[in-house]
């Protein structure tokens, strides 16, 4: 007789964490459906590593892994142009969260959700992300009535 017995205690399966990568893909859902479809906002997400001399990947004990996720703009009618926004490194713990403006270079350090969207709303809604927006709506309608 083959009995399971989980060992694994209660499991949290139903918690719900806002993590910096639900938040940036819930964004870049938002600008497509905005956009409708003229403009995708686009999430990439990487590990980032760090190699010692001989290009082995060096693993810390203790220290959680880094992650980077990257918000970019793609306009499809421009060949797939792609205009990048913001980059955000968080652990597997999730906060503290870096972001980085990639226009301006500004950085903000947070360490919550809330100061997170306080960042985010900031690069989002900056006149450089706007004016890049508009120049690129502008361009992609212009090449889709072309075609």
């Amino acid at each position: 007789m083959n009995t399971e017995t989980s060992l694994w205690g209660n499991l949290p399966l139903d918690e719900v964490v806002r993590t910096p990568l639900i938040i940036l893909r819930e964004q870049a859902t938002i600008l497509t459906k905005a956009t409708n479809g003229l403009l995708t906002g686009v999430v990439s997400m990487s590990s980032v590593t760090e190699y010692d001399l001989f290009g082995n990947p060096v693993r810390t004990a203790g220290h959680p892994p880094v992650f980077r996720a990257t918000l970019d703009i793609e306009a499809p009618a421009l060949d797939g142009y792609v205009f990048q926004v913001l980059q955000a490194e968080f652990s597997l713990v999730a906060y503290p969260v870096k972001v980085q403006d990639l226009l301006s270079k500004v950085e903000y350090n947070c360490s919550d959700v809330d100061e997170f969207n306080k960042a985010l709303s900031t690069v989002l809604s900056s006149i450089e992300v706007r004016r890049a927006i508009g120049l690129l709506l502008a361009q992609s309608r212009s090449e889709r009535q072309a075609a």
